[in-house]
């Protein structure tokens, strides 16, 4: 567990053993125990149970013939898959649209996360939709009042998601170049640490800029019933995205050093002795990345993030692995974790939580 004690400035100091809700055994419905002091009018200290479940959403989900992707179930992310659709409005009433991209020639449509292949899937899906130059992003939601109003009922809905630790990495490096997901006391990413940037963000208290929002909270889950969620990490998801439901090529993108695909996938040809050098090449670079995020940082990260860890590691194990793909949340499970855990129960590793 994590125990909360006072400061003397009346700041609350984190220890003990963390268990993040990030654990398979959560979303099996499985009781841990919080130490948690932010709660008003109520102690220093109080136990709060809390019970992890996925949200109840409609239990039904739908068929795909390509055998192997990531046909995640609304409902349950191990159930079988079945022909069905699922029954009433797919679309709640308060699910905001500000996200949205439709496609009215492929009858596709899909809530888009910053930082998870946004720039490339609108780029797509604007160049099937728009063919006059009177609005050149028709098919984006916060640009076009007649997707707002689309009837979704008969469209594919999608949404991809991203290792959380890869989406923040991403994130910390494109402000640079990218001004409104600058934070306070760094305009460029190399003039300030990444503990400092995610320091701001834990500041922050409540977070509104999209950039910085969990991908949970985007995709809104509760709110719109999806037929396919799919890993970015996953080169076939992406394959299937583009060619099948889009017809067209999947977008090279993400070629940087903090991208979470492998550069060179291998083929269906390719050799054991191949996949187990592009494993480790994987896992090498991964390694590098880690090297930069110090332990309370680490902690920082899996608390701010933590229901999107929780989902990506339900959808880790929800469907097979694409070609060379082994991801941050990977690395973190098999190498730093019970490392982690060791240091804060050892009181070796304390951390401050201000939000």
């Amino acid at each position: 567990m994590i125990r909360s004690t006072s400061n003397s400035d009346g700041t609350s100091v984190m220890c003990g053993r963390i268990v993040p809700s990030v654990m398979t055994s959560f979303l099996l419905g499985c009781i841990c125990t919080l130490m948690i002091s932010e709660f008003s009018n109520q102690p220093l200290g109080l136990q709060l149970t809390a019970v992890f479940k996925l949200p109840d959403y409609n239990n039904n989900v739908v068929e795909t013939e390509a055998k192997g992707l990531a046909t995640v179930p609304i409902h349950d992310f191990a159930a079988p898959i079945t022909n069905k659709r699922p029954i009433g409005n797919p679309v709640a009433k308060f699910y905001d649209r500000y996200w949205l991209l439709a496609s009215k020639s492929k009858q596709v449509a899909i809530t888009i996360i910053p930082k998870v292949m946004c720039t490339s899937i609108r780029a797509v899906m604007n160049g099937i939709e728009c063919t006059t130059t009177d609005n050149p992003r028709c098919a984006e939601g916060r640009r076009s009042a007649t997707v707002k109003k689309l009837p979704l009922e008969n469209y594919t809905r999608v949404v991809f998601f991203r290792d959380p630790f890869e989406r923040v990495l991403s994130t910390y490096k494109n402000s640079e170049i990218n001004p409104y997901i600058q934070v306070e006391g760094c305009v460029m990413w190399k003039e300030c640490t990444l503990d400092y940037w995610v320091d701001r963000l834990v500041d922050v208290r409540s977070i509104k800029n999209e950039h910085f929002l969990p991908q949970s909270v985007i995709a809104q889950r509760d709110k719109m019933h999806y037929h396919y969620h799919f890993r970015m990490s996953n080169s076939d998801h992406i394959d299937f995205f583009f060619r099948e439901l889009l017809g067209k090529e999947p977008v090279e993108e993400n070629k940087s050093s903090n991208s979470d695909r492998v550069g060179s996938v291998q083929n269906s040809t390719s050799s054991t002795g191949d996949d187990v050098v592009v494993m480790q090449q994987q896992q090498k670079k991964i390694a590098e990345k880690f090297e930069h995020i110090s332990d309370r940082t680490l902690i920082n990260l899996l608390l701010l993030y933590e229901d999107d860890f929780q989902l990506w590691e339900s959808m880790l194990a929800s469907s097979p692995r694409g070609p060379g793909e082994y991801t941050m949340y990977d690395y973190y499970k098999d190498h730093l974790e019970d490392k982690l855990q060791e240091q804060v129960a050892e009181g070796r590793l304390t951390f401050q939580r201000s939000w």
